[in-house]
């Protein structure tokens, strides 16, 4: 509903197109990481919100590369410890 709201509300057509796309990551994402960023996602779309609200474009901005980083940054972690894992495995 967040990300639906904030392309309903950017009046942006593109935007508003990709939201199954989005959902979907979304949920795929949340699955893939058990959910570990439930506390910086609460925050991350937290400040998004307040600086939409704020009209603040740049804390808007700065606020969903957070969001993105701290995405990412899990993203990367558990790749990683997946290959430690079938490195262990191979080895076995």
């Amino acid at each position: 509903e967040f990300h639906t709201c904030i392309a309903h509300c950017s009046k942006n057509q593109v935007v508003e197109t990709l939201i199954p796309v989005i959902n979907t990551a979304v949920y795929t994402f949340a699955n893939l990481t058990h959910r570990l960023l439930i506390k910086e996602t609460l925050e991350t779309h937290r400040a998004i919100t307040d600086a939409i609200l704020g009209r603040d474009s740049m804390g808007a901005k700065c606020a969903m590369m957070m969001h993105l980083t701290y995405n990412r940054q899990t993203i990367m972690k558990l790749l990683k410890e997946r290959e430690k894992e079938g490195e262990y495995i191979r080895q076995i």
